[in-house]
């Protein structure tokens, strides 16, 4: 996103906000600067509900972090790094 694309309510004024338009402007703001390869994986996450990861098995849940969160919250898994970051 471009500097002039930012949205003009910075954070410690949007956590005080009472309006929803400033709400809405930083949530599309946010939705703009995802990656179009990453739109579905940030959708699923949106909606992971607590009960779905609490019922996983240990191997589950390491499975769900590598796959899933890690991918998400890094963009790339350790295996997909260049030789040197491995």
């Amino acid at each position: 996103m471009k500097p002039d694309e930012m949205p003009s309510t910075n954070i410690s004024k949007l956590w005080i906000s009472n309006n929803q338009k400033d709400w809405l402007d930083a949530e599309d703001s946010y939705w703009r600067q995802v990656s179009d390869a990453n739109i579905k994986l940030e959708k699923e996450l949106e909606i992971l509900e607590y009960s779905i990861v609490s019922q996983m098995s240990t191997e589950e849940f390491y499975t769900f972090l590598y796959d899933t969160y890690f991918v998400w919250k890094f963009t790339a898994k350790i295996g997909s790094l260049p030789p040197a970051h491995n």
